[in-house]
């Protein structure tokens, strides 16, 4: 009974030592700041593309496409290219120009109804957005119709975002002749001249029928040959003279000329017309008149 007597106040002894020890020494070592990790994933968002108008490069009529005969008109096509994950998370800029009818996006190209640029420009990033102008070379026979633009934007991941504008692309009635002179040669008082062809092609995005007409030819020696002794056809074979139509001071329509517009399979559309002249009497040196050729809708 002593020894557990003198053992229960040395335990409580070193007990309380011990305690006093650690609570002193934990008030020094104290640990007052940690670095903790924070992560979040910022997940890809597709671009959109907003403000697409498209028009050709003359600002009057807006909204319209008036072609060039024989060549090509420039249209553009522009628009915001915007993609929230910043814009230069925008890679590619797109667009299709196609005819509302009878094409696609999706359509082969077609210089008639279907135009696409792969790599437009783009400029003027800053933030999330930036200006997207893609531009195409629209042939003169590309089709009377409807057409739309629909410009795409594709970022890192391969999102895409699509907007589209619509315009008309208007009717053209054009055609373009092989000579600007009809040279005759050279032919005696009461002769007849060798056939002259001209070949007629059309210019335009529409069949057209041609209309015909001149000018007396006075002659810088002596006289003039009426407008009349002026023979053509038009049907693409040769003549004779007197089997052909007299020209006249009268605009008249070959109402069944119906020369089709051309197509990318067709090539160009052209029909070969042939011309003679008859000289009258009493006239001699170099005559010289007009000949006009007027495409019409046909």
């Amino acid at each position: 009974m002593k020894i557990f007597m003198i053992i229960l106040p040395l335990a409580f002894l070193v007990y309380f030592w011990a305690a006093s020890f650690f609570m002193f020494a934990g008030t020094a070592g104290a640990v007052t700041y940690w670095n903790v990790n924070a992560t979040v994933n910022v997940t890809n968002q597709a671009p959109t593309v907003t403000n697409v108008v498209v028009d050709d490069d003359v600002a009057s009529p807006p909204n319209q496409i008036d072609l060039t005969p024989g060549s090509t008109k420039l249209v553009y096509c522009n628009g915001t290219a915007n993609d929230t994950n910043g814009y230069s998370d925008i890679t590619t800029v797109s667009a299709v120009f196609y005819e509302n009818v009878t094409a696609t996006p999706a359509s082969a190209n077609n210089n008639e109804t279907h135009y696409i640029n792969s790599s437009c420009s783009v400029s003027g990033g800053a933030g999330v957005s930036e200006t997207a102008i893609c531009a195409f070379q629209i042939l003169y026979y590309a089709n009377n119709q409807t057409w739309i633009c629909n410009m795409t934007a594709t970022d890192s991941d391969s999102a895409t975002g699509t907007g589209i504008d619509g315009t008309t692309v208007n009717l053209l009635i054009g055609l373009n002749i092989s000579n600007q002179i009809l040279n005759y040669g050279d032919i005696a008082p009461d002769a007849t001249s060798g056939s002259v062809t001209e070949n007629v092609t059309n210019h335009g995005n529409t069949q057209i029928d041609l209309a015909l007409n001149g000018t007396n030819m006075p002659c810088s020696g002596v006289g003039s040959i009426n407008v009349e002794r002026q023979h053509y056809n038009v049907t693409g074979t040769e003549q004779t003279y007197d089997s052909m139509v007299n020209l006249t001071g009268t605009q008249t329509t070959i109402t069944n000329f119906n020369l089709a517009k051309r197509t990318d399979a067709s090539g160009d559309s052209k029909r070969t017309s042939y011309w003679k002249i008859q000289a009258p009497l009493g006239t001699k040196g170099r005559c010289e008149g007009n000949v006009t050729f007027t495409a019409l809708a046909g």
